[in-house]
C-alpha cells in the first residue's frame, strides 16, 4: 500500500469498510463539499443582485439569509477543521522521497537560467540535458546545478499570494485580522 505524506488523525478520520489499513479523510472530504455550496451561495447572491434597479428594492432580503446560510456554513467548517489541521502529522521521510523524484526543480533552474540572460529555448536545452544527464547518473538535476534546493524554490515564490513563509505569515496575519 502507498505510505501518505500527511498522516490523518485517526480521531477526524473513519475505516475503510473493505480495506483495514486505509483511513478515510471525512472531515476534509465535507469541508471540500460545503466549500462548493459556500461557492455556489457566492453566485446566488450575484443572481439577485444582478440587473437591480438604482433604487432599494425589496430582494435585497433575499441576501440577507444567502450571507447567514454562508457564515453559519463556514463556522460549521473552521472549528474542527482547526482542530485536525492541529493534529495532522507529516512523514517527513516519505516527503523527502517524493521531493528526489521527478526533478522538479528544473524549470527552476531553466528560470534562473532566463533571469541572467539566456533565452529559454537555449536554458530549456540545456537543462533538458542536464536532466538526461542526471538520470543517467541516478541523480536529481538540482543535485548536478547545485545552487537550487527545495526551501530556495519556495522561498522565491514571494509575491503577493506566493507561498513563502514570509508571504504565509502576511496571509495569516490577515485572515486573522478579518
Amino acid at each position: 500500500t502507498p505510505v501518505s505524506v500527511l498522516v490523518l488523525p485517526s480521531e477526524w478520520s473513519s475505516g475503510s469498510s473493505i480495506m483495514p489499513n486505509k483511513k478515510n479523510p471525512d472531515l476534509f472530504e465535507i469541508v471540500r463539499a460545503k466549500s462548493a455550496r459556500i461557492i455556489a451561495s457566492s453566485n446566488e447572491l450575484n443572481m439577485v443582485l444582478h440587473s437591480i434597479p438604482s433604487g432599494y428594492s425589496s430582494d435585497l432580503h433575499e441576501t440577507k439569509r444567502i450571507i447567514a446560510n454562508v457564515i453559519d456554513e463556514i463556522h460549521l467548517c473552521l472549528d474542527p477543521l482547526s482542530d485536525a489541521l492541529a493534529t495532522l502529522k507529516v512523514n517527513t521521510k516519505k516527503l523527502d522521497e517524493l521531493l528526489n523524484q521527478g526533478h522538479i526543480l528544473a524549470t527552476d533552474i531553466a528560470n534562473s537560467d532566463v533571469a541572467s540572460g539566456k533565452t529559454f529555448r537555449d536554458s530549456y536545452r540545456k537543462i533538458a540535458g542536464l536532466v538526461v544527464q542526471a538520470d543517467r547518473e541516478g541523480r536529481q538535476v538540482h543535485e548536478l546545478d547545485g545552487k537550487h534546493t527545495f526551501v530556495r524554490s519556495v522561498e522565491s515564490r514571494s509575491n503577493i499570494g506566493g507561498n513563502s513563509l514570509k508571504q504565509l505569515k502576511k496571509s495569516i496575519a490577515g485572515l486573522r485580522k478579518s
